[in-house]
C-alpha cells in the first residue's frame, strides 16, 4: 500500500501546560509539524487554557501553511473537504 500521498494531521497533543500529561514544548510542536508537512496540528490540554494563546502565537510565527489552512477551512474555501448535512453521512 502505498501511503505516499496521504497527508496526516496530529490532532491530539499535550502541551507543558497539561499538568502530568506532557512536557512538549508548543514551538517544538509546530516546528515538528511543519517538518512533516502537517497542513494542521491541534492543542488537547487537560483542565486549562493557558497555552492556547501561545499555541496560536507559536504557529503565527513559525508555520505560516496551517495557519493558512486554518483560515481557508473556516471560510469554506479548502477544497477536497466534504461537508455533510447529518452525522449519518460521515459513517
Amino acid at each position: 500500500m502505498d501511503l505516499s500521498n496521504l497527508q496526516f494531521s496530529q490532532l491530539h497533543n499535550h502541551s507543558q501546560y497539561s499538568v502530568l500529561q506532557s512536557v512538549s514544548d508548543l514551538s517544538e510542536l509546530v516546528k515538528k509539524a511543519a517538518d512533516y508537512n502537517m497542513s494542521g496540528v491541534a492543542l488537547t490540554d487537560h483542565g486549562n487554557m493557558y497555552a492556547a494563546f501561545l499555541f496560536w502565537q507559536t504557529v503565527e510565527k513559525q508555520n505560516k501553511s496551517i495557519k493558512a489552512y486554518n483560515e481557508a477551512v473556516e471560510k469554506g474555501e479548502k477544497t477536497g473537504t466534504k461537508k455533510t448535512s447529518s452525522s449519518a453521512d460521515r459513517l
